[in-house]
């Protein structure tokens, strides 16, 4: 039974993994079961993952993601720790609904960077990348249901996001700041207008940031300006449903995002992690909801 301070994924979740290359060429899925629940108490957790790799992946570095496996994590706050021994790590958790982690599976053999998005009690989506060392093995995403709900009905995240169609939505942005002295999680309102090019509107502070993206070969160069003519170039890229991508500013700014659309609930979710000259400063997360 779920008490006050129980983790709200808590049960057990039917996830589908789609699974690209590291081209973005779609390769297959896998199918997997996770179960979450408390050990001795409500901040320390055991999760339990039965994962079935598609037939299509017998050729691929993932048909070894197969059978059993099972971790420990440790929550404190907004933090994370993966404790093994099948996953080995950290993550951040912030806004009720984002959670952005990295570690190694030593048994299966890779490093990962992971992310989620919580969309309700019953869905979730989630994704990452496995690389060993640092080449890219596989990039996957995944769609969450907690069994037994109304949600559980398994929605391929296959073609739902394009580059060149972002969202046009407004909503929150649930913003964690790191400093020597202490965190902060801040919130404000954002909107965004499309397509091919978008405009990323601070409410708030009455700034807008212009985004444009601009073909290059099977990838996109993406530039940012922001308020006082601040320019942010670099590259990003589509994976089935989700664009990463990578700026960086005059100034010693760096970021790094991650864009993906839930049709179902038509809504967008963007991670982002912030940095100053290599120094990791804040996380992001954008909740944006479509215009009708």
């Amino acid at each position: 039974m779920r008490g006050p301070e129980a983790d709200r994924f808590l049960g057990a979740w039917q996830v589908t993994e789609s699974i690209y290359a590291a081209t973005g060429v779609y390769c297959g899925r896998i199918d997997q079961l996770r179960h979450l629940y408390e050990e001795a108490t409500p901040d320390r957790l055991r999760v339990s993952q039965i994962c079935r790799p598609g037939p299509e992946l017998a050729a691929h570095p993932l048909t070894d993601f197969a059978g059993s496996f099972d971790f420990t994590l440790q929550k404190n706050g907004r933090q994370r720790r993966y404790l093994g021994p099948d996953v080995e790590g950290s993550a951040w958790s912030w806004g009720e609904v984002f959670l952005r982690g990295e570690g190694v599976w030593p048994r299966f053999g890779y490093n990962f960077q992971s992310w989620s998005a919580r969309i309700s009690g019953e869905r979730q989506l989630t994704g990452g990348i496995f690389y060993r060392g640092s080449a890219i093995a596989a990039v996957i995403v995944g769609v969450g249901t907690l069994t037994g709900s109304v949600q559980n009905q398994i929605v391929s995240a296959q073609s739902t996001l394009r580059a060149d169609e972002p969202l046009s939505g407004s909503g929150d942005v649930f913003r964690l700041h790191f400093s020597p002295e202490r965190e902060d999680q801040g919130h404000a309102s954002r909107r965004r207008l499309s397509p091919l090019s978008w405009e990323e509107m601070d409410e708030n502070r009455n700034q807008t940031i212009q985004v444009e993206l601009s073909p290059r070969g099977e990838d996109f160069l993406m530039t940012r300006i922001g308020p006082e003519g601040n320019r942010h170039r670099g590259f990003a890229k589509t994976y089935g449903p989700v664009l990463y991508w990578d700026v960086y500013g005059e100034h010693g700014q760096s970021t790094q995002g991650i864009e993906v659309r839930d049709e179902l609930s038509h809504q967008q979710f963007s991670i982002r992690r912030n940095y100053l000259y290599g120094q990791l400063i804040s996380l992001e997360g954008w909740q944006l909801s479509q215009h009708e």
